[in-house]
């Protein structure tokens, strides 16, 4: 047997032991695209008279009554600057988050993050983790990032094989010419191998980084100047507040201006600083920028800021592989080429399995008794 076609019974195989995996990673995926563009047409994203935000002092009170509990977190909830999630933990049922109308402070709806079965509007959050990490956490997101590599191996065996002779490119895509059940099965494996291949390549080894990310960014700093976020020390209270929340947001708004917010976190004895993650206008990330600033809560001075656009040429590597992993980068054609690669994975998993049970049940007709 030659070396090419052992490669390629180590691809069948992949194929059928973790293929349905993969399969439900290209449909989680898939779903996920467009998931901030569909909520816009729910009754959260009713258009109303244009109105500002109110102050985040206040939409943090507002939230905090409303969940009977402290909200030290929100964050944006998509292209509408005015929706926003706020966190509050809900013990023992866990963390939940409120969808607020930062222009009213009216709450929307009420969510957990944590469910394992999906309810309501907690349903995409749902499908979110069960993406990255198949609602297994920490060690769920080394098995998806495994998997990944493993995908990404088993892509580069399946082009090497399918890749076209000179002057016979054109026989891969002519699927009219395909008269057996069997030459049908592999000729659309083929075919749409070849051309989602490439978007299959990126989403692939971007999510393989993705769920690494945690345990690489300290190798990537220690060894290839990588900048981590920052972190302050703990302290074994809250600290002292003598500057508002609407105040610090000023002043990371002064250091990145025409920045839209992305997350905000009030200090707590745990991280005893305001916190900022923004958006800066060129950032390829369509939702959730990386640049950040941390502001001093006596004071108001910044006492750290990270600029997505100018840092160390591995952060900007880095922080835009969550881009070209979602097709956020090229905009809504390249995710919408990231979508059919999702569901091409599926259509992979059952065109291979189905020929190979079909050449299997062939052979054993034939086997002499």
């Amino acid at each position: 047997m030659t070396t090419k076609r052992w490669w390629l019974r180590i691809h069948i195989w992949l194929g059928i032991s973790i293929g349905i995996l993969w399969t439900l990673q290209g449909l989680t995926g898939a779903l996920l695209v467009f998931n901030r563009d569909l909520l816009q047409g729910t009754a959260y994203a009713a258009d109303a008279p244009s109105r500002a935000l109110l102050p985040l002092d206040a939409i943090f009170a507002k939230a905090s009554q409303s969940a009977h509990a402290p909200v030290t977190k929100i964050e944006g909830f998509g292209a509408r600057p005015w929706l926003l999630l706020a966190y509050y933990d809900a013990a023992p049922g866990g963390e939940r988050t409120l969808i607020v109308d930062g222009r009213t402070g009216a709450i929307l709806g009420d969510r957990s993050t944590e469910a394992l079965l999906p309810h309501g509007s907690g349903f995409w959050p749902w499908l979110l983790r069960l993406h990255e990490g198949l609602l297994g956490g920490e060690r769920g997101q080394w098995i998806t990032g495994i998997s990944g590599m493993i995908l990404f191996s088993s892509l580069v065996i399946g082009l090497w094989n399918a890749w076209p002779r000179r002057r016979y490119w054109r026989d891969a895509f002519r699927f009219r010419r395909w008269r057996t059940t069997n030459q049908k099965l592999l000729g659309w494996h083929r075919m749409l191998g070849l051309i989602f291949v490439l978007p299959l390549f990126v989403s692939s080894l971007g999510g393989t980084y993705l769920a690494f990310a945690p345990a690489l960014r300290p190798v990537l700093a220690d060894h290839a100047g990588y900048q981590l976020v920052y972190k302050p020390k703990p302290l074994g209270q809250a600290p002292a507040v003598t500057v508002t929340t609407q105040q610090a947001w000023q002043a990371a708004q002064a250091r990145f201006p025409g920045s839209q917010l992305v997350r905000a976190t009030i200090p707590t004895a745990k991280s005893p600083v305001y916190f900022f993650r923004l958006l800066q206008p060129g950032e390829w990330r369509r939702w959730a920028g990386t640049t950040t600033v941390a502001v001093d809560p006596r004071t108001g001075a910044v006492v750290d800021a990270y600029d997505a656009l100018a840092g160390p040429g591995i952060n900007r590597a880095t922080d835009n592989i969550y881009a070209l992993h979602t097709g956020e980068a090229g905009g809504v054609g390249t995710r919408f080429l990231i979508l059919l690669g999702g569901l091409a994975l599926p259509t992979f998993f059952l065109t291979g399995l189905l020929s190979w049970r079909r050449r299997r049940r062939a052979k054993l007709r034939t086997r002499p008794a």
